[in-house]
């Protein structure tokens, strides 16, 4: 077990390699570079969408937007745009699910033990791909939170065209 007294010695020379990793993806091509631009990406879709949803959307759903931005990005615009569509097709199967099992069963354990057996069913969809497992945690969190309440009808209008912000803008 590493002793204490050489954490500072091994903080500085984790800080060196990252300056000098740093410094060689700004000074040539290559997989250094490739980190470094994915890195900013990330961090620029994240900082937008949750700008974006915190101004459009409510605070519960305004939660999955960065996290949405983290998932979806990829290296080329292409992969990107094809994930951000299976997390947002997720996303959807995951949320009226939960909805779906909430609003007519209600909030058990056995409508529990449902929704994770369908979610997991619906995520082996070969549509979603590898963003199938999203079904279910999405779920989760749509069942978790929404409590069974199901939303009135002009709230549900409002909810139907936010979305398509909260996918959009990571993508």
């Amino acid at each position: 077990m590493p002793k204490w007294s050489s954490a500072p010695r091994r903080a500085k020379c984790a800080l060196v390699h990252a300056a000098a990793y740093a410094w060689c993806g700004v000074r040539k091509p290559g997989s250094e570079r490739d980190d470094l631009l994915l890195g900013a990406k990330t961090v620029v879709a994240a900082m937008g969408a949750w700008t974006l949803a915190r101004y459009l959307l409510s605070p519960a759903v305004a939660t999955f937007a960065p996290f949405t931005a983290m998932v979806a990005l990829q290296a080329t615009l292409y992969r990107s745009l094809r994930d951000c569509a299976q997390y947002a097709l997720a996303m959807s199967v995951g949320a009226t699910l939960a909805a779906t099992l909430a609003a007519t069963a209600g909030i058990h354990g056995w409508t529990f033990g449902l929704l994770t057996l369908a979610a997991l069913w619906l995520g082996r969809v070969r549509r979603l791909g590898q963003q199938g497992t999203q079904v279910a945690i999405v779920g989760f969190f749509a069942f978790s939170s929404g409590q069974g309440r199901t939303p009135s009808t002009a709230r549900r209008s409002k909810t139907c065209r936010r979305p398509s912000v909260l996918v959009s803008a990571p993508c």
